[in-house]
């Protein structure tokens, strides 16, 4: 096929440049005053000089190959397809653009911003290794919750808040953290507690006949916040026991106070309940909890909604209850054997 274009706009001249790389490949610069545009092409190139000003009138190509491709001469651009050469627009068009001059045209380039001739791309998702914000795992969409630079696919903490995707109750939302205990032991997380409890790497219940609660955190969280824990281990006592437990306390104030959000081990029900100065009040209940030797849960308290989960199933219970407005969050057994991992505390927005 040949091209041919009128370049008599282009005052200057046209230079051709020793070989390109492959055999027959050449090299085309357009100068005016400076470089306005550059092409790589198989050859053969037909230069016409006018006599005008030093200027090019006319300019062909014809490389034989009837392959599809295009080219941009100064500010020309074209296109070539199975029907020949036609003029494309300028020089921005994205079929011949080559923005990071790497070869490889920008419609075609897994990176355009960032020179990759190799276009290695591990993950397989259309972005380059050279510019994916996770090259070690597909994520097409690039998306950066935290705008971190790391993809959120692969970011252990992807909304950037300080806690680990696995432990945050909210891994999507930065939100402030006002409690982040992991890799719990005794002493000295603990400021209040009853029953018994030792642990290293973990707080660990270890009676089956006693009722148990650990408190955490200090001072008080004030009123709205969510906690989250892994409970693990877990070894009930089914004997002469209504439903031996495991769970969460927050809003605790003093000895018995506060509402709790509890696994139910011997009826496979999630609860939620308080003790205050009367003694214990089951408030709501759902059924269907799996019978497991771990449980992660979650409790938000926003106000005088509560809300109970267990993840990663998404089983929940939620009631309303003013009693408690405040208090400090931490870990409850009743006649089980436990052990508790980690405990964060997030504000509410």
């Amino acid at each position: 096929m040949v091209l041919k274009t009128d370049m008599s706009s282009h005052a200057g001249h046209v230079t051709h440049l020793p070989r390109h790389g492959r055999s027959g490949v050449f090299l085309l610069a357009i100068w005016a005053g400076g470089l306005l545009g550059s092409c790589v092409f198989d050859p053969f190139v037909h230069v016409v000089h006018d006599g005008r000003d030093g200027g090019v009138r006319d300019a062909y190509m014809d490389d034989g190959s009837g392959e599809e491709g295009g080219v941009v001469i100064g500010d020309a651009a074209f296109r070539r397809d199975g029907s020949g050469w036609t003029e494309a627009g300028t020089n921005q068009d994205a079929a011949l653009r080559d923005s990071d001059q790497d070869g490889v045209p920008d419609n075609a380039d897994n990176c355009p911003q960032q020179a990759n001739p190799g276009q290695t791309d591990r993950d397989g998702d259309g972005v380059g290794d050279a510019c994916d914000n996770c090259p070690g795992a597909s994520n097409s969409n690039q998306e950066d919750l935290d705008q971190d630079g790391q993809g959120d696919v692969c970011d252990s903490d992807k909304d950037g808040d300080g806690l680990d995707n696995e432990v945050d109750p909210r891994p999507e939302h930065a939100d402030e953290v006002l409690l982040k205990a992991s890799g719990l032991g005794l002493p000295p997380v603990l400021i209040w507690q009853s029953g018994s409890w030792n642990g290293s790497g973990a707080v660990c219940a270890t009676e089956t006949s006693e009722r148990a609660v650990a408190v955490v955190s200090s001072p008080a969280l004030g009123a709205d916040y969510i906690v989250q824990a892994k409970v693990t281990g877990i070894q009930k006592n089914l004997a002469g026991q209504p439903w031996p437990s495991t769970g969460l306390v927050a809003r605790w104030n003093g000895a018995l106070q506060g509402y709790l959000c509890v696994v139910d081990l011997k009826n496979h029900r999630l609860v939620i309940g308080k003790y205050d100065g009367s003694g214990w009040h089951e408030l709501h209940a759902t059924a269907d909890v799996p019978d497991r030797t771990e449980y992660v849960l979650r409790f938000r308290l926003d106000g005088s909604q509560l809300t109970c989960w267990v993840l990663p199933e998404g089983i929940h219970a939620e009631t309303s209850d003013g009693a408690f407005t405040s208090g400090q969050a931490g870990f409850f057994t009743y006649y089980t054997k436990a052990c508790f991992t980690y405990l964060s505390v997030v504000s509410l927005p």
